[in-house]
């Protein structure tokens, strides 16, 4: 009888200790800035530091990478200025991050944030890690990955540039202006998409059904169309010709079917990666 009322005294501590993390993680969550503007954060022990960068959403992720730095090096205050580092200073900063470095979500990161912010750091990484940033204003890495996952249908998106250069990942996107909607299609595979964003949760892809009818281009007329799912017409930045409509493909990506202005285009080319 002692021993059980042991077992359940113990289980309800953990149940306690469980919904006080749950609360704490809310918190957080909702206000990051109250941890990572606070004066102690730096003095944070290292578990605390990952169990707080392992939650979603928190802030954008080379802010949470510049506090992580932050972090490091009050932690070794006789480190120089980084332009006088050594091999030896980024050893120690490697070491003393080994355990927060996995948790970074370095495919959130822009091109030009890997240049400006990953770059300068690059002696932690596995020399894979920072080859070939996508070229792009409207993508980003982790877009990228997901259509090389569609193009080789996978049901998971890679994790890394296993696969696909990414510097010529994929045929055509395109963001409409407004709504900044991120919109674009695959010509080889016949397939478009609808790319996730800070207003859309997750991407939608949708492949075609009839091929007859996948893929069609006048460029006398100016136009080009991916079945009737997705269909570019004129001069995409001054009239409202371009729309996306249900035809010939699996189902639609936008709901609306009104015609709508392009802000900006990218074309590249898909090649394997060698």
């Amino acid at each position: 009888m002692a021993s059980q009322e042991l077992d359940l005294d113990e289980l309800v501590e953990n149940l306690q200790t469980h919904l006080v993390t749950n609360m704490n993680n809310n918190i957080i969550a909702k206000h990051p800035n109250t941890i990572f503007e606070s004066e102690d954060f730096n003095s944070l022990t290292e578990d605390v530091l990952i169990s707080i960068i392992r939650l979603d959403d928190l802030l954008e992720e080379d802010k949470i990478w510049d506090y992580v730095i932050q972090w490091e090096k009050a932690k070794n205050p006789n480190l120089p200025d980084l332009n006088e580092w050594t091999s030896d200073n980024f050893l120690t900063l490697k070491t003393t991050l080994k355990h927060c470095l996995p948790h970074i979500r370095y495919f959130n990161f822009s091109s030009e944030q890997v240049v400006k912010k990953l770059y300068p750091y690059q002696q932690l990484f596995e020399p894979k890690l920072l080859t070939n940033p996508i070229p792009s204003n409207i993508i980003t890495d982790e877009h990228a990955l997901e259509i090389s996952s569609w193009i080789d249908r996978k049901v998971t998106r890679y994790t890394e540039t296993t696969h696909m250069n990414l510097n010529y990942l994929l045929e055509e996107v395109k963001m409409v202006e407004s709504t900044r909607e991120i919109i674009g299609g695959y010509s080889q595979d016949r397939f478009v998409f609808l790319l996730k964003t800070e207003n859309l949760k997750n991407s939608i892809i949708s492949r075609a059904t009839n091929f007859n009818h996948a893929i069609l281009y006048r460029s006398i007329y100016l136009y080009l169309q991916f079945g009737n799912v997705l269909s570019l017409h004129g001069n995409l930045k001054t009239g409202k010709d371009s729309f996306c409509g249900t035809y010939y493909y699996e189902k639609q990506i936008r709901s609306n079917t009104s015609g709508f202005l392009v802000e900006e285009l990218e074309v590249f080319k898909v090649s394997p990666k060698k």
